[in-house]
């Protein structure tokens, strides 16, 4: 029984690893960490060490969950004012808007746009959205919606319509275009570190107690 629990041990380390450091989406990312429970449970038999064990990875699991979770952060909205919709004239509204943009470079452009967007990001990358005025918007050619990716997330969904995310006064039409700003190199923050760091804390210290 023993050395069926520690090659559970094993299998949560490695899998936990996996998830925490790969760029899967979330779906997949939350289908893996639910998966470190079935390893568990596939034992024969639980005593209290497997009750320990089963402790330990439902934490890591549910910390895995909680980071896969899309995280778009709506910064709020201006006036298009029928200015040039281009990536340098994005960049200028992200400044103006109070961002401050030393060292952001262009790392998204997507134009010609219609409906939901799921797009791949880099963890804190800033995005500027611009939606069509549509029924009810006050804009002078829409919006420019901002937003920011948080908590390390590599793939978000960007509304196909203005005033959606949050209060946009001037754009409730579609979406036109994307154009995403990020420090080249830049950090998630050290999300993904910490995240993992909880996780081995936790096992290694069940690894301890079995010891005792």
């Amino acid at each position: 029984m023993e050395a069926s629990l520690q090659s559970v041990y094993l299998q949560a380390v490695t899998r936990s690893t996996f998830v925490a450091h790969s760029d899967l989406n979330n779906d997949r990312r939350r289908e893996l960490a639910g998966s470190l429970l079935l390893l568990v449970t596939k034992t024969e038999s639980i005593n209290m060490k497997s009750l320990k064990y089963l402790v330990a990875i439902g934490a890591v699991m549910a910390a895995l969950t909680m980071s896969a979770k899309a995280d778009l952060n709506f910064l709020g909205a201006v006036d298009f004012n029928n200015g040039p919709n281009s990536p340098e004239a994005n960049l200028a509204a992200l400044a103006a808007f109070g961002v401050d943009t030393t060292g952001l470079t262009l790392v998204t452009n997507l134009e010609n746009l219609s409906g939901n967007q799921t797009i791949s990001v880099t963890p804190g990358e800033y995005l500027v959205v611009h939606y069509g005025v549509g029924p009810g918007g006050k804009g002078h050619g829409g919006s420019l919606e901002f937003f920011q990716v948080i908590n390390g997330e590599t793939e978000v969904t960007v509304p196909g319509m203005g005033n959606v995310a949050g209060p946009d006064p001037f754009g409730h039409g579609g979406i036109s275009s994307i154009r995403g700003f990020a420090a080249q190199g830049v950090p998630d923050g050290g999300a993904t570190v910490m995240l993992l760091g909880a996780g081995l804390s936790m096992l290694g210290l069940v690894r301890r107690y079995l010891k005792s």
